[in-house]
């Protein structure tokens, strides 16, 4: 079915609404990147303005784009030493999938006398190694390029409007002692492996990666340790609204359109995915259904009796979530997971006629474990439950199209519970269109109502949540910053300047006289 033009504008809003859409993220960096220009201009004119407008653009080409092509160089050093051009695999894992393990397991992917360990800490090294490359750019090279290019043309300017004036050199090292910058420790291969996954995979990994690196560099890069505390405030208190301040901002807006039930909603483009699903479902049906046969056509019959001789393999904390569940935040429900032919074997036969086609199609649902098909818990419901929206003919198409076809990539991560907390998702869009129906019935028009008022929502969030980044980015934070910055240290003008020293000089022998 050929695709339409409101499905095209859902995917669009899909797009620029995910946290790390790079559309949005680029957005958000240019509002940032003009609005702390126009503010440095008033405080510190053009010298101030200059060095933010270098600095912020080339911030944000470093992260968005300059670690990934160090990372893409890398890889093939990487595929030169594993002399393997195909050696593409990640090593985020969980309980469901561990595409490391299937990399290691087929030994035409690597020469002999590499092990496990030893490839694993080549990948860290090579995605490291990019992190820090980056990081010595934009928090060492570009701010002193910057200075000295300051430098220049100010010595110009004063050389051009007076031969009288002195120039004073007031550059020194800021004061450094009170500025510790940690480094990550790793206890196990597990440790690191998930390190290099967050930083290799996730925009929020590069993010917080290169902006641990710039504002260290620059604060210890700065002319005189006021710079570096406008450093610290500057680019210390913008983290949190490059990337999580959308996403935080959606979801309140969720919990108001929703009366407080969920803070979170479907997005557009699995929306398109799930309607034309339904739409094929109801034409077969007649075009139209009866709420409750919808209801539990949709969702099956809500009885599940898990055989129990069924042992199941449990994942294990990791030492953070132990961490946290002592200061008393709840923890995540654990994935189960059981083999396939261990499940089917606990089955009574009646139950093996009834559940073993699906079962085995459910297991496609995710690559096989170094060679075995696995079923989690919450698929083994969704087999038992039965339901439109539980088969995995539907769960397949809701998971290539919100993942491009990734989750099925046995050399590929995907975690398995972002993957269901996206199909937990489905089940509260088709409980609003049950709740929505007027005639106790479900049509393509009812159908249409509620993708046209989520589509609406999305773009609302979206408009808040990027307003509400960007206003801080661009306009709230300069102004915190130069507001502590004047309190603190008793000066309004630019800390990099080459006449700040002697301003203060001034300033200082005035109070003494006064």
């Amino acid at each position: 079915m050929p695709i339409g033009f409101m499905d095209k504008v859902g995917n669009v809003v899909t797009s620029i609404t995910r946290p790390d859409n790079m559309y949005a993220i680029w957005g958000a960096e240019g509002t940032c990147i003009v609005g702390r220009t126009r503010m440095a201009h008033k405080r510190g004119g053009r010298q101030e303005a200059r060095e933010r407008a270098i600095e912020e653009t080339l911030g944000a080409l470093t992260w968005l784009y300059a670690a990934d092509w160090l990372n893409k160089l890398g890889d093939k050093a990487l595929n030169f030493v594993l002399k393997n051009k195909g050696a593409n695999f990640d090593v985020g894992s969980d309980i469901m999938r561990k595409p490391f393990d299937n990399f290691m397991m087929n030994r035409a992917n690597y020469p002999e006398g590499f092990s496990a360990k030893k490839i694993s800490i080549l990948k860290g090294a090579k995605v490291i190694s990019a992190l820090v490359l980056a990081n010595l750019f934009i928090g060492f090279v570009v701010p002193k390029c910057n200075q000295a290019l300051s430098r220049l043309l100010n010595n110009k300017e004063k050389e051009k409007n007076s031969n009288s004036i002195q120039i004073s050199e007031m550059e020194k090292a800021p004061d450094s002692k009170d500025i510790k910058f940690g480094q990550p420790a790793f206890t196990s291969l597990a440790g690191l492996n998930a390190f290099t996954n967050i930083i290799e995979n996730t925009n929020v990994g590069k993010l917080v990666g290169t902006d641990v690196g710039i504002l260290g560099g620059r604060a210890l890069n700065a002319r005189r340790k006021e710079e570096a505390f406008d450093v610290a405030i500057r680019d210390g208190g913008s983290l949190y609204f490059y990337y999580w301040a959308r996403l935080h901002a959606a979801n309140v807006m969720n919990l108001i359109e929703t009366g407080g039930k969920h803070a979170d909603r479907l997005d557009p483009k699995a929306v398109n995915c799930v309607n034309a699903y339904l739409e094929e479902f109801l034409s077969a049906n007649g075009g139209s259904m009866d709420v409750e046969a919808f209801r539990k056509a949709m969702f099956g019959t809500g009885t599940v009796s898990i055989p129990e001789k069924l042992k199941f393999e449990s994942e294990v904390p990791s030492k953070w979530s132990t961490f946290m569940a002592k200061l008393g935040k709840k923890q995540k429900t654990p994935i189960e997971v059981v083999e396939l032919d261990k499940f089917l074997m606990a089955l009574t036969p009646e139950q093996k006629s009834q559940y073993e086609v699906v079962a085995r199609r459910m297991s496609e649902l995710q690559p096989k474990r170094c060679g075995v098909s696995i079923l989690s818990k919450n698929q083994i419901v969704d087999i038992m439950k039965g339901g439109e929206i539980n088969s995995p003919e539907f769960i397949h198409k809701l998971f290539d199209s919100h993942t491009n076809g990734l989750y099925k990539q046995e050399y590929k991560y995907v975690s398995h519970r972002s993957l269901y907390k996206h199909k937990d998702l489905v089940n509260v869009y088709v409980n609003e269109i049950i709740s929505a129906s007027k005639n106790g019935k479900v049509d393509s028009s009812l159908l249409k109502s509620i993708k046209g008022k989520n589509l609406i929502f999305n773009g609302i969030n979206f408009a808040v949540g990027f307003v509400y980044s960007a206003a801080f980015l661009s306009t709230f934070i300069p102004k915190i910053q130069y507001y502590l910055t004047e309190k603190i240290f008793g000066v309004k003008g630019f800390p990099g300047a080459d006449d700040y020293g002697q301003e203060t000089q001034e300033k200082q022998q005035i109070n003494s006289v006064a």
